[in-house]
């Protein structure tokens, strides 16, 4: 009974049988329905296939999720053999790729725009950049405008002390510069 069954076993390989559970096929992304997470696309061979899937389950909100820019060139997985049961499995080119887990949310597009909800944000590296580095943060002056003004209103005001005709002095601060409140590790 073995022999038989090794027969079979035989055959079937021969046959491709068992490939028929993963195929893949290159296609081209015809529309993409962001919203509910699928796509359709064009086979090489011209079949259309529509739902297919942007994330391993339709219904589950969470994951990496990325959107095909369309006319792109994909890989698109067949699951068990089944057409109707559809993924991309490679992309040459996204509009949107979106990471949902637990309590974080982040979207980046193909701008260049990241989009980010969570609760804690660190970041550890020898040195931070925000707009290429080549600007300062567009408010250090006003800052340094408002701590002069305070600075020299301190050393402006007096308080007369009863039976003197002057106020005690006090002791003058000294104006702020933008290198006391900078951080020379960021790069604005």
């Amino acid at each position: 009974m073995s022999d038989l069954s090794d027969i079979r076993k035989s055959i079937r390989t021969l046959a491709g049988a068992d490939k028929q559970n993963m195929q893949i096929f290159t296609a081209c992304i015809k529309s993409v329905d962001w919203d509910n997470r699928n796509c359709t696309v064009t086979s090489d061979d011209g079949r259309d296939f529509t739902h297919v899937r942007l994330r391993a389950l339709l219904d589950d909100k969470t994951g990496i999720c990325i959107k095909p820019k369309v006319d792109s060139t994909v890989l698109v997985g067949i699951v068990e053999g089944m057409e109707q049961n559809t993924y991309i499995a490679q992309y040459t080119d996204a509009d949107e790729v979106s990471i949902q887990m637990q309590d974080i949310d982040i979207v980046i597009d193909n701008t260049g725009k990241v989009k980010m909800k969570v609760k804690n944000l660190e970041i550890q590296a020898d040195e931070t950049k925000f707009n290429n580095g080549s600007d300062t943060i567009p408010f250090t002056s006003k800052i340094i405008q408002r701590l002069n003004a305070i600075e020299n209103a301190f050393n402006t005001h007096t308080h007369p002390v009863s039976g003197t005709a002057t106020s005690v002095p006090v002791s003058p601060m000294v104006n702020s510069t933008a290198q006391q409140i900078e951080n020379t590790k960021i790069k604005h």
